[in-house]
This record gives structure tokens, sequence and C-alpha cells, in this order.
């Protein structure tokens, strides 16, 4: 279909957004591309109704994401911004919380390995 938007992405390609449902949620997916055209990174972004909202979407996803790719390589809680990290061949995924006070998100990433950081010793 035609996307909701578009513009640069920080692959010096295009982003496309579009909207996406996933486990029931309403939410917007983008998909990154480089230069090349070639897919770099694929993200599902989650605006929650409320604080506990936030907190079981996020929660939901890192325990399924550790289900099928065992413990996260990397966990952070900075208050404003907290996520896991699976460092896997495959390329990286990151689930993440962005919270502002005002605004809050919660997102789901996947991205090619060319992009992808090895996991910190």
């Amino acid at each position: 279909g035609e996307p909701l938007d578009s513009y640069p992405s920080t692959y010096s390609g295009t982003t496309y957004t579009f909207s996406k449902d996933f486990h029931d949620m309403s939410g917007t997916i983008k998909y990154m591309f480089d230069d090349n055209d070639r897919l770099m990174s694929m993200a599902w972004l989650y605006i929650p109704e409320s604080k506990d909202d936030l907190e079981n979407v996020y929660q939901t996803l890192c325990d399924e994401t550790t289900q099928t790719y065992g413990e996260s390589g990397f966990d952070s809680d900075m208050g404003t911004a907290k996520g896991n990290v699976w460092y896997l061949e495959s390329g990286n995924i990151i689930v993440g919380v962005m919270s502002t006070g005002v605004n809050e998100a919660v997102q789901y990433q996947f991205l090619h390995p060319d992009v992808s950081n090895e996991k910190p010793q």
C-alpha cells in the first residue's frame, strides 16, 4: 500500500512509514533503506495509552524475544530511556522505551548485520 509518510533515513536512503497492528495494538512500522535501496532497519513504534500499558508492552516484547533468542546482551535503564539489545549474527534486535514525561513510546527494532553493533565486552 501507500506509505503514511516518507523522509530521509539515517542510512542515507529513504524511510517509509505504514500503519501496522502488532499483537492487537495499533502502531507504526517504518522501513529504513540505505543509498543502495537495501533495507537496513525495520522498527515498529507503539504509543501507549498509559504508563501501565507502556510497561506491559515493553515487558511482553522483551519476554517474547528472550524466549526466542535467549537473554539479551545489554540491558539499560536510564530513567527517560531503557532497553534491551540482542546481538545476533543475523542482526541486532532492540526493544526500547523512550519517555519524556509528555511523550512515551515503545519501539521494537530489527537491524541489518551491516549496521548492527557487536556486543560490548
